[in-house]
């Protein structure tokens, strides 16, 4: 069975995009690792709380290290249906981490905290720190964390992957059944990828000053 976004007596189109992206994340995870889902609801955790800044600077508040940021933005650009990559890489951070999201007790459920509200890359970016005391720590699991993400997006039917691309705003697929079908429309009704590599960098620009 397909997952839904809303529930049945929901009014999507009254919720404000951020709040359509989170419970489309929940919903995702719920789907593809209930019981990682489950753990989460129970400590009152929702993507509307952790994952607010990841989707609204486009991950740039998750890392550290600008270059792999850099290295995730490319990769998400570079695959088909791009739009929806930002939910699968939001899904596959968590399900990569289903053990410490499973643990229980308080001590677990400080390790998810911290987690979830923690930067990415936090022991892997390299620091003065570690440079100091001898100590190497782990390059970002970059291709992993794409793996994870695609292995993901295939096993998501394809009812719900059409609801990801609306919600995220980038109806690739409206815009190409009108392309093909009215022959008159307009080549700049749908962004180039051009422009949205623009839209990327720009959003990091005014995340880093504040804007």
């Amino acid at each position: 069975m397909a997952p839904h976004v809303c529930d049945d007596d929901a009014q999507p189109m009254s919720l404000s995009p951020q709040q359509l992206m989170s419970q489309a994340t929940r919903v995702l995870l719920q789907f593809h690792d209930p019981e990682s889902s489950s753990r989460l609801d129970s400590l009152d955790l929702t993507p509307d709380q952790y994952g607010h800044s990841w989707f609204s600077t486009l991950y740039a508040s998750c890392f550290k290290n600008v270059f792999t940021l850099l290295a995730l933005w490319r990769e998400c650009l570079s695959r088909h249906a791009s739009e929806t990559m930002v939910f699968f890489v939001a899904a596959a951070w968590l399900t990569m981490h289903r053990q410490l999201l499973r643990s229980e007790g308080s001590e677990g459920s400080g390790q998810v905290y911290s987690f979830l509200f923690g930067v990415f890359d936090d022991d892997c970016s390299p620091s003065t720190e570690g440079a100091a005391d001898g100590r190497e720590r782990p390059s970002f699991p970059l291709p992993k964390l794409m793996s994870e993400a695609l292995e993901l997006r295939v096993a998501t039917p394809s009812s719900f992957l059409a609801l990801l691309a609306a919600v995220s705003g980038r109806r690739w697929m409206v815009w190409s059944r009108a392309a093909s079908t009215h022959r008159e429309t307009s080549a700049a009704a749908m962004p180039s990828p051009h422009k949205w590599r623009a839209m990327t960098i720009a959003a990091y620009i005014l995340y880093l000053f504040g804007i």
